[in-house]
């Protein structure tokens, strides 16, 4: 591994007072700064980390890793906030929707903690321009007493504005009990991509509509831009089906947004190998389907299971009318926020090949999302 630059930033990182520190090969990250910027690094050619990484300032359990897969014992709460931690960081929050008369009970963050002081804070997250251009992006969060099964909430999650129903779908899963943490690596969508090339992600985690008494923290956020092979990993495993027949479905694919994808055989069978530990979060992509994106426990080292059933499309192969009138194709309308390279083609719909969603790569004055929408309206019959 070659040398790394590491940029570090102080608490008050927008005002880019920084300093700059030459790191040899192997030099781990400072879990104690509360922003932190790596370049080159074999996980990735820029990671961001938002918050010191310390339990929400219990400390960890000795040996213990945040990056294994395993969830933390149980802490104690509430705590005492400290004022140097990132914002959003290391703190109880409790919905905001909440309003004294829960549905179905309050949990003790909710019970121990009152307003303003525990109002949902968006995270802020700056970072470096990448070169070559950002075309992808892992991130990880250490989540704390997420509980929506227990306590009826429904979490909400917007990413520049962007709802990102995926990782709601995954939040709305946990039981974390306890209370306890757990990190959970998320492949962030295409669609929100595109929305990142000022060099910032902006996440606001709420429930604005139940009413509910449920309150959760984060330690930190990393996040992973052009990510490499992370070093924490373990199997992935498991059957990809058609949902109403109960048939395998060869030829899917399956992503966890790290690494290559990997297809099913003629039993529907696939292997994903080197998975990220935590909460891994996982894409299934099938021609004529609408994707599933499922969660699953995986400790690194180790093999766990996930079986996809997937849903048929309400859009027919190969067409590449415009119901809509929108000037851009049906399949266009249903696929943009999918790993490039299979945004298309599972529709049946022609596209040119493209390598990068927002750079114009031929210098022809198009960007390549702007070349792919051009393509299906021309096969759509709707071009300008």
């Amino acid at each position: 591994m070659g040398k790394r630059t590491i940029l570090i930033y102080g608490l008050f990182f927008l005002s880019l007072a920084s300093c700059l520190i030459m790191a040899g090969p192997g030099q781990a990250e400072d879990y104690s700064l509360q922003y932190e910027e790596i370049f080159d690094d074999p996980e990735a050619q820029v990671i961001v980390r938002y918050g010191d990484v310390d339990n929400m300032g219990f400390g960890w359990p000795e040996n213990f890793d945040p990056f294994s897969g395993n969830s933390t014992p149980p802490h104690g709460f509430p705590w005492t906030v400290d004022p140097e931690d990132a914002d959003g960081t290391d703190r109880i929050m409790v919905v905001s929707s909440y309003n004294g008369s829960p549905p179905n009970g309050e949990d003790g963050y909710t019970t121990t903690t009152s307003r303003p002081e525990n109002e949902p804070r968006e995270i802020r997250i700056h970072f470096s321009a990448p070169n070559p251009a950002l075309s992808s992006a892992v991130l990880q969060i250490f989540v704390d007493d997420f509980q929506s099964p227990v306590w009826s909430s429904r979490f909400q999650v917007s990413m520049n504005g962007i709802r990102v129903q995926e990782l709601e779908d995954i939040l709305n899963s946990l039981n974390q009990t306890g209370p306890v943490g757990k990190l959970i690596t998320f492949q962030i969508p295409d669609r929100v991509i595109a929305n990142m090339q000022n060099n910032e992600l902006n996440i606001f985690v709420d429930d604005p509509t139940t009413g509910a008494g449920d309150g959760f923290a984060f330690d930190f956020f990393r996040l992973l831009i052009n990510p490499g092979q992370l070093q924490n990993t373990g199997i992935v495993s498991g059957y990809v089906y058609d949902a109403e027949t109960r048939e395998p479905i060869s030829g899917a694919a399956v992503s966890s947004g790290v690494g290559s994808d990997v297809v099913t055989d003629a039993s529907g069978y696939y292997e994903l190998q080197n998975a990220p530990a935590g909460l891994a979060v996982l894409t299934a992509y099938s021609s004529g389907y609408t994707s599933k994106t499922s969660g699953v426990d995986l400790i690194a080292g180790e093999t766990a299971t996930l079986d996809f059933y997937l849903e048929l499309s309400d859009v027919a192969p190969c067409d590449c009318a415009d119901t809509d009138e929108d000037g851009v194709a049906d399949a266009w309308d249903r696929c943009s926020d999918t790993p490039l390279g299979m945004y298309v083609d599972r529709y049946g719909c022609p596209a040119p090949e493209v390598s990068d969603s927002t750079c114009d790569i031929n210098d022809d004055g198009k960007t390549g999302l702007e070349e792919a929408i051009h393509a299906l309206q021309v096969a759509a019959g709707t071009a300008p």
